[in-house]
């Protein structure tokens, strides 16, 4: 099991090992977690009957409990468990198989290998295959050695063990809640191959019905799957996986496991988790020799005054005090001699003993003691007597204790009624062949008696039941697959990688495309069978060969050359391209689905009569060279509306000389007008004949007076009109002179009238004041 997008960085790995090589039947050896930079190996040693379990950290065993880096294992009797507190996930591991628990809201949907997919739908754990087979799928996540098991035995096989049937009685109640047939065709799948393994198969059911909350009491109907306790612990199908202890702090654990065992009896408790030791309640010390005692017990043990102290909650011993011996006189031939007290073995006391006897520098063996029995005044006898104990190699054994001799002989000291004696009773363990299967070899470590076939590279088998043998590093390519071998504390793994095709089937080729997978190929290819023409609308069209599509301004015709189909595209060119391209008044325009587009008016172009050119919008009116211009569009048709300019009345006398221009359109003239006023003249004044003898100021009134017409309530035409004259005047004299009929000068004074001022005076208009307003209809 792997995550598919690393979040927790979670792995698990299992190794297989042959447990039955004759019949090509695999067992799992061991799992390996890694986590959070460790690696934790949870290993079985015995493939059949009990479990002999471990867990290692490479190639180091850990002492249970362990707890390290948000990672916990603990032990049971029969099983293993891995915890990871943090993500509430765990994984149970024991001689008859394992299982993995992983919560939905870290897993969910994220998670690949053997175990299929987390997402609570166990229909789609087996992917990987067309098949959608379990079976085939386990052989893509291929580990070690993979060959596809022998047909399972039928339910009347003469070789299916009597006690895989307690799957359909025995367990009944478990029935309801996960259904036997799968466990029943193991059973007989694995008894017909190993009657041993009947056990294994059961208790893989007994710990998922447990799960479920079902504890079946089975091993008591079976042949050979009793379990045996010591003295002071009973059997219990579903006990806890930390039950509780005098001394050990409860770890921090979300999770509530049950396994089957041997626990403490009733009124009694584990003492601590290592010593295995139960002890009544309440909890009390062990003394050196495992012997459970109350607190503030005192007692006496191997010559020492000890005492369980509670406040240390641990045994504390001092040397035993003796009592004072008294002093004893000997007269001759006896002398003062030191024996074993036999009221207190620990202590001594003097006795006489004649020196006449004997000294004894006899010295015992190994396993003997040397003993004095006095004989009141006589000399005491002294032999070497048995100390209830084995001893060999100079070493002495308790009875019970096992006996190293070598490593082929497995001793243990027992009571011999023969001898009634504590001696060696042993046993010699024959090794078999050192023949290993290829891909294995022949270990055998210091201290062994017998060396086994390790495992020593990957072994890997095709589909075709072709073998390969891969050491650490390598790495091989095959048919829609990669694989390596990789060894990762101690064990050798195989990685596998299938080759991603990127096509699988017909149904995936785009239009155009047919898939084609040639022989020894993995992975077909979607091969062309037609032209594939996008038009510039997006839309795609599939041509044959020969086939012609015109779409706007492209023709597009396919070919087929030399096994490629190609695409012949003609595309139509176009007069005018924009806005640019047209004349003045005129505007680029394509519609759709045409190919090209025209310049179409889209206002008035005015030729004026100073032979200049306009372009005029629609419906604005324009003054050119005094004509009024509209531009008018209808039926979609420009037409021009032409009106010569009305200027007003002009009269040039009235303007004030050099006065006289025209207006912004050049068509109609205006001036500065002039009011009423003096206009002055110097000049000679020329009275008949007579002439001013020098320049005189002559005035006179000129300028612009008001006139107008306007009918009054009747109706009647009313004018008023005015007159630039003199308002004020002066007399001035001059002097002139004058040629009379004799041709004589003669000076004459002349008085002449001076105009001062000028005003617009009302005069009577000529015959307008009658008319009506009839007379100008």
């Amino acid at each position: 099991m792997k995550e598919i997008s690393p979040q927790f960085n979670l792995a698990i790995y299992i190794e297989n090992v042959y447990c039955d090589p004759a019949e090509n039947v695999s067992c799992p050896r061991s799992l390996i977690v890694s986590y959070n930079k460790q690696n934790i190996t949870l290993r079985s040693h015995r493939l059949m009957g009990g479990a002999n379990l471990e867990a290692l950290e490479g190639n180091i065993m850990l002492a249970l409990p362990y707890d390290n880096n948000g990672l916990r294992v603990i032990s049971s009797d029969l099983n293993l468990l891995l915890e990871i507190p943090k993500l509430n996930a765990y994984v149970l591991f024991g001689v008859s198989g394992f299982s993995i628990n992983l919560p939905f809201q870290y897993f969910g949907k994220n998670t690949e290998g053997q175990c299929g997919t987390c997402n609570n739908n166990q229909n789609d754990d087996c992917p990987g295959s067309l098949a959608n087979d379990c079976k085939i799928m386990a052989e893509n996540w291929n580990t070690t050695v993979c060959t596809p098991p022998a047909p399972l035995p039928t339910p009347n096989s003469p070789h299916v063990h009597p006690d895989c049937y307690l799957l359909n009685t025995t367990f009944e109640a478990c029935h309801s809640h996960v259904p036997p047939e799968n466990f029943f065709s193991a059973c007989q799948y694995d008894s017909s191959n190993n009657p041993a393994e009947v056990c294994a198969s059961l208790q893989s059911y007994a710990s998922v019905c447990a799960m479920f909350g079902v504890c079946i009491y089975w091993r008591n109907y079976t042949s050979q799957c009793n379990i045996g306790c010591s003295e002071d612990k009973v059997f219990l199908p579903c006990g806890s996986f930390e039950p509780p202890t005098c001394r050990d702090r409860q770890m921090e654990s979300n999770i509530t496991v049950s396994t089957e065992g041997c626990f403490c009896s009733q009124n009694t408790t584990l003492f601590t988790k290592d010593s295995g030791v139960c002890v009544p309640q309440p909890c009390g010390c062990l003394d050196s020799s495992g012997k459970p005692r109350r607190f503030n017990e005192n007692f006496t043990h191997n010559c020492e005054d000890c005492v369980c102290d509670k406040a240390r909650m641990s045994v504390i011993c001092e040397p035993k005090k003796c009592p004072d011996v008294p002093p004893v006189n000997c007269t001759e031939p006896f002398m003062v001699v030191n024996v074993t007290d036999p009221s207190e073995p620990c202590c001594s006391r003097q006795v006489c003993n004649c020196s006449m006897c004997p000294f004894s520098e006899e010295k015992c063996e190994v396993g003997y003691e040397l003993i004095v029995h006095p004989y009141g005044d006589f000399c005491p006898e002294i032999r070497c007597e048995s100390k209830e104990v084995c001893a060999y190699n100079n070493t002495e054994y308790k009875p019970g204790s096992k006996i190293h001799v070598g490593p082929c002989v497995k001793c243990n000291c027992e009571w011999d009624p023969w001898t009634e004696l504590y001696q060696m009773n042993c046993s010699y363990e024959v090794c078999p062949d050192d023949e290993c299967y290829e891909g294995f070899e022949y270990v055998k470590q210091d201290g062994e008696c017998c060396g086994t076939c390790k495992l020593m590279s990957c072994i890997y088998y095709r589909e075709n039941n072709t073998k390969h043998i891969l050491h650490d590093g390598d790495v091989k390519n095959f048919t829609c697959e990669t694989v390596s071998c990789h060894e990762i504390n101690g064990s050798f793994l195989i990685e596998k990688t299938k080759t991603v095709c990127s096509y699988s089937s017909v149904h995936v080729c785009e239009y155009g495309f047919e898939y084609v997978m040639k022989e020894g190929e993995c992975c077909g290819t979607c091969e062309p069978v037609a032209c594939i023409y996008q038009s510039p609308n997006n839309t795609i069209h599939i041509l044959k060969d020969g086939q012609e599509f015109k779409y706007k301004c492209e023709t597009v015709t396919c070919n087929h050359i030399n096994d490629s189909f190609e695409m012949n595209i003609t595309n139509m060119e176009c007069i005018q391209l924009s806005s640019e391209d047209c004349a003045s008044g005129f505007q680029y325009m394509k519609k759709d689905g045409e190919c090209c587009g025209s310049c179409v008016q889209v206002a008035c172009i005015y030729d004026a009569p100073d032979k200049t050119t306009h372009v005029l919008q629609e419906g604005l009116s324009y003054n050119i060279s005094c004509m009024n211009v509209t531009c008018l569009k209808r039926n979609d048709v420009f037409t021009i509306k032409e009106e010569m300019k009305k200027c007003p009345s002009f009269n040039q006398d009235d303007c004030v000389e050099g006065t006289k221009q025209f207006d912004e359109d050049g068509c109609c003239p205006n001036c500065e007008t002039r009011n009423c006023a003096p206009v002055k003249n110097v000049t000679r004044l020329k009275v008949n004949n007579c002439t001013s003898t020098e320049d005189v100021e002559i005035t006179s009134c000129a300028g612009h007076c008001d006139s107008k017409s306007t009918l009054d309530l009747h109706g009647y035409m009313m004018n008023s009109c005015s007159c630039c004259q003199a308002e004020r005047s002066s007399i001035r004299e001059v002097t002139l002179m004058c040629e009379d009929d004799w041709q004589k000068w003669l000076n004459i004074r002349h008085n002449y009238t001076y105009i001062e001022t000028c005003t617009c005076t009302p005069v009577m208009c000529e015959d307008y004041n009658n008319f009506r307003k009839e007379d100008y209809d």
